[in-house]
């Protein structure tokens, strides 16, 4: 949008390289991220260490500005999942920025809403499911928000691990690794550089 571009406009672009931790549980929110490239997660880390993944940020979007408006405590870290392109601004000035902009503040809360709908019903059919019918359900959320449709089926662009995918769904990266085996067998899924490639059976 370009009231967000002239808002922005002197404010220098930062880049880092994937895994950059950007803000550590328990930290203080003192500046606000604008995501220009790639993608960020937001996850918890339990008391025995293990990573709770929580939601992927996408080009566009303002992070972690609900935890600055609600002036919640810091329980979450956000961590660069892929490279990623940025700039960091002081809270507060992109408070006052949102509350002269409603057209941004409608933006932004439309992206929030589509985000907590989107865990909601990740957590809906997750819950009580298989671990065959958790990781379908996962795969799915992906190919609707970082694919793209090519030939061979839909491209997920952020290159997942067999461990990332054990943290979304809270089982042991040996569990998924067996289970993408025997998708790859029923023709559900493939490998492209590292990316997977979802078959239009899957969805």
């Amino acid at each position: 949008m370009k009231e967000i571009d002239l808002f922005l406009k002197n404010v220098p672009a930062k880049t880092y390289k994937k895994e950059k931790v950007l803000i550590k549980g328990g930290e203080p929110i003192e500046k606000i991220f604008f995501l220009l490239k790639g993608n960020v997660r937001q996850y918890l880390l339990t008391s025995s260490g293990e990573e709770i993944n929580i939601h992927i940020f996408k080009p566009g979007s303002f992070f972690p500005i609900m935890l600055f408006i609600a002036k919640s405590q810091n329980r979450f870290y956000f961590e660069t999942l892929t490279s990623v392109s940025l700039k960091a601004v002081n809270p507060q000035k992109v408070i006052n920025f949102l509350k002269s902009e409603p057209d941004v503040l409608y933006d932004l809360t439309k992206r929030l809403s589509l985000g907590l709908n989107g865990m909601v019903n990740r957590l809906e059919n997750t819950l009580g499911n298989d671990v065959r019918k958790r990781l379908l359900s996962l795969l799915a959320h992906f190919v609707k928000n970082f694919a793209r449709e090519g030939k061979r089926g839909y491209s997920i662009q952020i290159p997942f691990t067999h461990k990332d995918l054990a943290n979304w769904l809270g089982v042991s990266r040996e569990t998924i690794s067996r289970q993408m085996k025997s998708f790859e067998r029923q023709n559900l899924i493939s490998y492209n550089k590292r990316k997977i490639v979802a078959r239009k059976n899957l969805i």
